[in-house]
C-alpha cells in the first residue's frame, strides 16, 4: 500500500483498526509514502495498540495523548532511522524510554536496527543476524503482498 492520503486526507491510515479486534490479524503488508493534510497519517493506525516491528524515518512514534494508561503496548522492536537506535533520543509520546517503561509500557521491547537487507530499495527481508529474528519474528513472504489472482489468494 502506498501513496495513501496524498496530503489531502487526515486522521487515516493504510490499515486502520478501532477498539478491540478479536481474531483480527494484520500481516504481510508493505506500506510506504503515507502523508496527511493535517492530523494523523500513519501506515498502521491501531487505535488500541499492536506488537511487532515498528520501523520509521519521519513523523512521531505515538501521536496524540497517551496519558490515560488504559492500553497495553509491549514486545516490540522499534527503530527510527533518524536516531540510529540511540535510545536516549528515542521518544515515546514525547517522553523518554525510561519514563515510558516506568509507566509500565514496552518493558520487554527493544530499540534496535532490525537489519533489513536494503530498506532504501524497499528490500525488507531480514538479515540472518537480525534482532527481530532473535525475538521470534517470522519473516514476511513478500511474494504474498499485494493484489493476487483469486487462485493465489489465501486466508492464511
Amino acid at each position: 500500500m502506498h501513496d495513501i492520503g496524498q496530503s489531502m486526507l487526515s486522521d487515516m491510515g493504510a490499515v486502520y483498526t478501532l477498539g478491540i479486534q478479536h481474531g483480527t490479524v494484520v500481516r504481510n503488508n508493505l506500506i510506504h509514502d503515507v502523508s496527511s493534510f493535517t492530523y494523523g497519517g500513519w501506515g498502521l493506525y491501531p487505535d488500541e495498540g499492536s506488537t511487532g516491528i515498528v520501523y520509521f524515518g519521519s513523523g512521531t512514534l505515538l501521536g496524540s495523548s497517551w496519558k490515560n494508561e488504559r492500553f497495553v503496548i509491549d514486545h516490540n522492536l522499534y527503530f527510527d532511522t533518524r536516531t540510529a537506535a540511540a535510545s536516549e533520543n528515542f521518544k515515546f509520546a514525547d517522553t523518554t524510554l525510561d519514563k515510558w517503561r516506568a509507566r509500565g509500557h514496552d518493558t520487554h521491547s527493544l530499540i534496535a536496527d532490525p537489519l533489513f537487507v536494503a530498506p532504501d530499495q524497499f528490500d525488507f527481508r531480514l538479515r540472518k543476524d537480525s534482532p527481530a529474528l532473535a525475538r521470534g519474528f517470522k519473516p514476511i513472504d513478500l511474494t504474498t503482498v499485494g493484489v493476487r489472482p483469486p487462485e493465489k489468494r489465501s486466508d492464511n
